[in-house]
């Protein structure tokens, strides 16, 4: 039997990269490299975090994706209105 992910629903277009459009909307600027089989997540010029594997890239972005996007709209738009200073 598959699982529904319910939480799914919070990240733009149900995807990893959704969530890395959310997540640099909020002033992430997140991006990654991969080099030999390893993977390598940015802020920026700034290196966040390694991964031995894509999918823990995935799981990864989408966690911090969901963090946020289960915040009421208005805190999004004051987080929103502070980046835009």
């Amino acid at each position: 039997m598959a699982h529904q992910l319910k939480w799914r629903g919070y990240i733009p277009n149900n995807t990893w990269e959704g969530a890395v459009q959310f997540l640099n909307e909020l002033g992430w600027n997140l991006s990654w490299v991969e080099r030999d089989s390893n993977w390598k997540l940015l802020g920026g010029d700034q290196t966040i975090i390694f991964f031995d594997k894509k999918e823990e890239l995935e799981a990864f972005i989408l966690g911090m994706a969901l963090g946020l996007a289960v915040l009421p709209d208005e805190f999004i738009n004051q987080i929103k209105k502070l980046i835009e200073e």
